[in-house]
């Protein structure tokens, strides 16, 4: 048998505490009762119409060949451009004791773009971009 328990704090008491309390889950030291739980509807703040998962990776490459193509057509100085585009999807799930469980999606995603220039006294100068959240992926429709 797992005992699980988790702590926001990082100092030694709260850890203890955690500690303590998932050797006692472990040992079976606790309730033995169940709750009958029903779902909860809860409202959706970050729902997308299409979740990242589900969004082609050769879509989201094409974003950095896009924005990669972008830079170096628009001034003949730029030598290199840094791009990364991440997402993420949360699940996320929570039932009490009081027989209550709702449940919750959350998509991200964030892009940022880095271009260096080069003059000809070889000085060199970077811009950047970034940008994102809780967003579709067809916010990166227009870029």
């Amino acid at each position: 048998k797992v005992g699980y328990a988790f702590s926001d704090d990082w100092d030694e008491p709260a850890l203890l505490r955690a500690a303590s309390t998932a050797a006692m889950i472990a040992q079976g030291q606790g309730s033995e009762r169940s709750f009958p739980v029903s779902r909860v509807a809860v409202p959706s703040h970050y729902r997308v119409p299409t979740p990242l998962s589900d969004v082609e990776v050769s879509l989201k490459a094409s974003l950095l060949t896009r924005a990669d193509q972008a830079a170096r057509a628009f001034d003949s100085r730029v030598t290199q451009v840094n791009g990364v585009y991440v997402d993420q999807t949360r699940r996320i799930a929570v039932a009490n004791t009081e027989g209550r469980y709702s449940e919750d999606t959350q998509d991200l995603c964030r892009m940022s773009i880095q271009v260096v220039a080069q003059g000809k006294k070889n000085e060199r100068s970077t811009g950047s971009y970034g940008g994102g959240g809780r967003v579709p992926f067809t916010h990166w429709a227009t870029f």
